[in-house]
């Protein structure tokens, strides 16, 4: 029972972290497309 939890637990802090990675790299993305941007309006 014990270990059911943990799985269920690791899971949730695996679930986390790959969205919180895939948060990053769409802000990552997203930083250097607006500054490609800003880059082409000067």
């Amino acid at each position: 029972m014990q270990y059911l939890i943990l799985c269920a637990f690791s899971f949730d802090s695996l679930k986390k972290i790959s969205n919180f990675e895939a948060d990053y790299k769409r802000t990552e993305r997203y930083g250097r497309f607006k500054k490609e941007n800003e880059r082409r309006h000067e």
